[in-house]
């Protein structure tokens, strides 16, 4: 049986929360970019990344949230009730 993660030129894929957390931070640094450009807090522009980084946090946390129930429910058994 081959395992992939013993392969030195093989990256193991990121988890889903990973890549949502990842693309949060983006959206955060773009922001802040264009703050620092000079772009005030009320442009459309600033409104539109506000509302995708709204968007980007609640799927992150219902992803980890998520993806945290699973781990434990590998290594302890799913709960009952």
């Amino acid at each position: 049986m081959h395992n992939a993660s013993q392969d030195p030129g093989t990256q193991a894929e990121a988890a889903p929360a990973v890549k949502a957390r990842e693309y949060l931070l983006v959206l955060h640094a773009e922001r802040a970019q264009n703050l620092a450009q000079g772009i005030t807090p009320t442009d459309d522009r600033i409104a539109g990344l506000d509302a995708e980084i709204d968007y980007a946090t609640a799927a992150f946390t219902g992803i980890a949230v998520t993806e945290i129930a699973s781990m434990r429910a590998a290594l302890s058994g799913a709960q009952q009730g």
